[in-house]
């Protein structure tokens, strides 16, 4: 069996997509900016454990989030697709648990994804239904922290331990709505 920590970033503010000829290029505005280093000081408020390992799409927006929120810290990082908005949560879910099971056993393994919705809360609801409907909406700049059980790949034992949405304000009723 596999314990982890399972922390669950969603990408902060990106302009608007018709500022970038693609999707993947899209940079963080200024706010965004401030929302991810925002996170990076939850991060050294609650004392989450720094990543072993990093998950991410790779698109700027999540990039941008990831190095806001870890501070320089040097980590693993694996990009892949899955982790897309359109990816496949069933993929990017077998793609944690074998990298997770590949690597040598440490006493405490910490395994961040810096990714987008829709798939932040489909991976969720994937992994814990009773999860899953806590989180939603997952907005932007928001945390998930989550202890991860690997008895089975597909049925995994996942509790809650803290979840930090970003504050909603009346600028942010539409911008949630962005991937």
């Amino acid at each position: 069996m596999t314990d982890f920590d399972l922390i669950i970033v969603r990408h902060a503010e990106a302009v608007d997509s018709s500022y970038v000829t693609s999707d993947s290029e899209r940079q963080l505005t200024p706010r965004g900016e401030r929302d991810a280093s925002g996170v990076g000081r939850v991060r050294r408020m609650l004392n989450l454990p720094l990543p072993n390992l990093v998950f991410t799409s790779g698109f700027e927006r999540a990039e941008q989030t990831l190095e806001r929120v870890l501070e320089g810290q040097v980590v693993s990082v694996i990009r892949d697709i899955s982790f897309s908005p359109e990816g496949s949560v069933e993929s990017a879910w077998r793609l944690v648990c074998a990298e997770v099971a590949n690597r040598p056993a440490e006493k405490n393994t910490a395994v961040w994804i810096f990714g987008h919705n829709p798939n932040i809360e489909r991976l969720i609801s994937f992994l814990t239904p009773d999860v899953g409907l806590v989180v939603k909406p997952y907005r932007k700049a928001s945390l998930a922290w989550l202890k991860v059980s690997l008895k089975k790949e597909l049925h995994p034992n996942v509790q809650l331990i803290a979840y930090i949405p970003r504050a909603v304000g009346n600028r942010d009723k539409t911008a949630q709505l962005d991937l």
